[in-house]
């Protein structure tokens, strides 16, 4: 195998670990009880930022821990953060140009699709009375925000630690990162 394969998975394995204990660590904002999704920044930063493989990869791991860690029915966020991967991969890697910002849309949009779909979740598994409509339109618009700050960090991180581990390499005079060609 590669050297750039091990480096990505040192990268990965590292931004997972970190972006699991924020995520269980920090607390909800309290307006409407909204957790930052880190683990939604990895698979985000991944799919705007480098392949499917590593996308796709890092969608599964995150949504795996994300079911584990979050009160919710299992399955939702395994299923929900692969499709989000798709949807940058497919659409807003097109549409965006290379850079922090770009993840930070990308991680909001997500944000907003995740909270939508858990929502829905709750309010179909027959355990828990169905929220109102007015409410999960206000953790929406909130999850959207938060998930944009917290796939900004993620994004932030996870670059500086490609660019430190070689993956990454410096072009234009040190004013933008650009991947290498390997």
């Amino acid at each position: 195998m590669k050297a750039g394969f091990w480096k990505t998975a040192l990268v990965m394995a590292v931004a997972v670990v970190l972006a699991t204990a924020a995520q269980a660590v920090c607390p909800p904002v309290a307006a409407l009880h909204v957790k930052a999704p880190f683990l939604l920044g990895v698979p985000v930063y991944y799919a705007m930022r480098r392949g499917a493989g590593p996308a796709m990869v890092s969608a599964v791991w995150c949504g795996v821990l994300d079911d584990g860690i979050g009160n919710l029915p299992y399955g939702v966020s395994f299923v929900a953060f692969p499709a989000i991967a798709a949807l940058c991969l497919g659409v807003l890697r097109k549409q965006l140009s290379e850079s922090i910002v770009s993840c930070m849309v990308a991680a909001a949009i997500g944000g907003a699709l995740l909270q939508a779909l858990q929502g829905a979740a709750l309010a179909f598994d027959g355990r828990y009375a169905a929220p109102p409509l007015l409410f999960m339109a206000g953790r929406v618009v909130l999850a959207a925000g938060v998930s944009g700050v917290a796939g900004g960090v993620v994004a932030a991180l996870a670059r500086h630690w490609d660019v430190s581990c070689g993956n990454a390499g410096i072009l234009n005079e040190g004013d933008t990162y650009s991947w290498r060609a390997t």
